[in-house]
C-alpha cells in the first residue's frame, strides 16, 4: 500500500477517498522513534489477521504519510476514517499519546 502523498485535506474529495476504504482501524503509535520498526511486522500480522476475516484494515503506519502536517494527521483518522469503520481495535503495549487520541474519537 502506497503512502498518499497530499500534505492538505481538500474536504470532500478527502473524505471520498478515506470514508469506506476501511472496516477496523488499529490505533497505534506509529513512528518509528514511538516504538521501533519491529512493531511494524508486529502490526502487519494483525493486518493480515483482518484481511483473513474478510475486513479491510487501516494501519496507520502505511495510511499516514509522515509528511503530512499534524492537523491532516488527526483530521484524515480522527474525524473520517474511525467514524466511518466498524471496528477499533487498540494496542496498548507502548505508550502514545496518538493511540489515547484514536481510542478517544473512537468513543465520540
Amino acid at each position: 500500500m502506497v503512502r498518499r502523498e497530499s500534505n492538505t485535506v481538500r474536504g470532500l474529495r478527502d473524505i471520498l477517498d478515506y470514508r469506506d476504504e476501511f472496516d477496523v482501524v488499529l490505533a497505534c503509535a506509529f513512528e518509528s522513534e514511538e516504538k521501533g520498526p519491529e512493531k511494524f511486522d508486529f502490526y502487519d500480522k494483525i493486518g493480515e489477521a483482518i484481511e483473513k476475516i474478510g475486513k479491510r484494515p487501516y494501519l496507520p503506519h502505511k495510511e499516514i504519510n509522515l509528511n503530512w502536517t499534524p492537523q491532516k494527521i488527526y483530521s484524515i483518522t480522527n474525524t473520517i476514517v474511525i467514524p466511518c469503520s466498524d471496528i477499533i481495535i487498540g494496542y496498548l503495549g507502548l505508550q502514545s499519546h496518538v493511540t489515547g487520541i484514536m481510542i478517544g474519537s473512537a468513543f465520540k
